[in-house]
């Protein structure tokens, strides 16, 4: 382990003490840093790969200044576990094939995927799934709770578009309820599907009431079910359709056609065994 004094630029820390201590033959070609781990791109006989470095601010700092703890570099030939890389950094490397053999190209895959999944959390066309620093749920952490916040709302938009259908009377297209401290907040969206149906989906990052491995690695989950809605039907009947969950990483496109098949399927006359229902 090694610690440094970054005089308040991590960044440029790290830049330093990786440029004093790499081989004469190799160059660092690039360098992100994140609260938990720095990506370095290191070029070497031609070749440039990834090394996850994982990091930790000590607060308070050592006796000597030191305030950043820098833990061995670890190849992307091992498969690391961080793999939250820009779509430039992952340019700057060296194609696959010219050097990984089969698990050894499981870390560039997973980088490969998340840079996708980024681009189409920005699109709100999926959900970004993990958020800031955090590891596992997000609860206790505001900047995550924000970064979740802006990510399902733009998800649930996009929704809203796919699907076409009008907002009822007294609820708001895509609303929010920050929640407490040490919850995720939640995310939903209300949308009619006819005079008596009413459309409801929920995005939150808790994890604890999702089937198993329908979560994100923060917790998200989408629930969805359509509810009763007017006058004449009693309380109890208002929420008479169960629950129900799709995977978190399920594209906007995909959920809207999933919605409109099942609502197809319970609003379609049912053939009987003598043959249609006649109308």
């Amino acid at each position: 382990m090694i610690t440094l004094d970054t005089h308040g630029n991590v960044r440029e820390a790290l830049r330093q003490h990786f440029e004093r201590r790499k081989k004469p033959s190799s160059e660092i070609s690039g360098l992100e840093v994140e609260t938990r781990e720095a990506y370095l791109a290191v070029t070497s006989r031609g070749l440039t790969r990834a090394f996850v470095v994982p990091l930790a601010s000590l607060n308070p700092g050592r006796c000597y200044g030191q305030d950043l703890l820098l833990l061995p570099p670890v190849s992307e030939t091992r498969n690391p576990e961080s793999c939250q890389v820009s779509a430039d950094f992952l340019k700057s490397l060296s194609p696959a094939p010219l050097f990984l053999v089969g698990d050894e190209g499981r870390w560039r895959q997973r980088a490969e995927r998340f840079v996708h999944r980024a681009q189409q959390s920005g699109q709100g066309e999926a959900l970004l799934g993990t958020y800031e620093d955090a590891r596992g749920g997000i609860s206790y952490n505001e900047p995550a709770k924000k970064a979740f916040e802006r990510d399902a709302r733009r998800y649930l938009k996009r929704l809203a578009k796919y699907l076409g259908r009008p907002v009822p009377a007294g609820h708001k297209a895509v609303s929010y309820n920050p929640s407490g401290i040490a919850c995720s907040g939640r995310a939903m969206l209300h949308l009619e599907m006819d005079a008596r149906t009413l459309l409801f989906v929920e995005v939150d990052a808790g994890g604890l009431c999702a089937p198993w491995q329908r979560t994100s690695p923060s917790g998200v989950a989408i629930m969805w079910r359509f509810e009763g809605q007017g006058e004449t039907l009693r309380h109890e009947q208002r929420f008479f359709y169960p629950n129900q969950w799709v995977r978190w990483d399920t594209s906007a496109r995909d959920f809207a056609a999933l919605i409109e098949d099942r609502w197809v399927r319970l609003t379609q006359p049912v053939a009987s065994a003598a043959g249609p229902v006649p109308v």
